[in-house]
């Protein structure tokens, strides 16, 4: 039963639904998710750290 009302939401809870069964029968351990979440997580705050110096690259070159 999906409880979005979304078509994204419910990709997202099948996609989940999916995981989750892939992990009760053993083809996909639960380190293996923490490690793929752990990387999606770094590589965002890193995005965010890059973007942040380049506002402010660009916010010192900007003529006064």
């Amino acid at each position: 039963m999906f409880w979005s009302k979304t078509w994204r939401g419910k990709l997202l809870e099948s996609g989940l639904q999916l995981l989750e069964t892939a992990v009760g029968f053993g083809f996909v351990t639960t380190a293996a998710v923490a490690a793929a979440v752990g990387k999606f997580i770094l590589a965002g705050i890193l995005l965010a750290l890059a973007l942040a110096v380049l506002l402010r690259f660009f916010r010192r070159r900007a003529p006064r």
